[in-house]
């Protein structure tokens, strides 16, 4: 899949905490996408319909395949827009803008 240019956008990151949720994202694709990436990646999986604080001293935050609820709920907290990597109808990867 998506997985190695994902991870190759990810790790140019100085400091990137990657966002995901447990319900719409596939397990699999996250342990894949999890051996791809330099160790100083962390990962935040959200239980729905929780929407997460994030935590200081990242360089960048990072969605991977968001829920809309995640989506929506992380723009209206931080009133700010996510952009995504790809154009495409699925959006695996999209940054927070904070």
């Amino acid at each position: 899949g998506n997985n190695p240019t994902i991870a190759r956008i990810i790790n140019q990151a100085e400091r990137p905490l990657v966002i995901s949720n447990v319900s719409s994202v596939n397990p699999g694709d996250v342990i894949s996408l999890s051996y791809l990436l330099n160790p100083q990646v962390k990962f935040q999986l959200v239980i729905p319909p929780n929407i997460p604080d994030i935590p200081q001293g990242f360089s960048d935050v990072f969605l991977f395949y968001p829920s809309d609820h995640l989506q929506q709920g992380l723009e209206d907290k931080y009133s700010t827009k996510i952009e995504w990597f790809d154009e495409s109808s699925v959006k695996p990867l999209g940054k927070l803008r904070l």
